[in-house]
């Protein structure tokens, strides 16, 4: 006698009848890949969040590391300018008295566009020192 559909939906209807035993089936059904899914997402966000604090990490010593880059190049700039304004008193000072010499013909006029020539020299190198720093001093604005 085979069991009918009604009795087959619930537990005790199946064993109404012990000889008719052709055939059961119990099925469950789980959400295992959606779980499996769920927990996969939730962990590509968590990456995804500790790359993106990473990148910041980075970001912000790449930015100190800049910055102090350049206080160090406008730093040394002024030591530069300072050195050379001094160098500059000095090459004044032996021009002047280069040319007093060279007046006086106690030099040659080798010896005095020598030291024009050095004097013109560190005139230069001031003004590159001071274009610099001021490049560096705009490019950190």
């Amino acid at each position: 006698m085979p069991l009918s559909i009604k009795c087959l939906r619930t537990l005790s209807g199946i064993y109404k009848n012990p000889l008719d035993r052709q055939m059961g089936t119990i099925s469950i059904t789980a959400p295992i890949l959606d779980g499996g899914q769920a927990k996969y997402n939730q962990l590509l966000a968590k990456n995804s969040l500790e790359q993106a604090d990473l990148q910041e990490v980075i970001t912000q010593q790449n930015i100190t590391t800049q910055v102090k880059s350049i206080l160090s190049q406008a730093r040394q700039s002024q030591n530069t300018i300072r050195y050379t304004e001094q160098s500059i008193a000095l090459a004044q000072k032996r021009s002047q008295r280069i040319a007093d010499l060279y007046e006086a013909g106690k030099l040659t006029i080798d010896q005095y566009l020598e030291a024009k020539r050095f004097y013109r020299q560190l005139m230069f190198d001031m003004n590159t020192a001071r274009v610099n720093y001021w490049k560096i001093r705009y490019a950190f604005i």
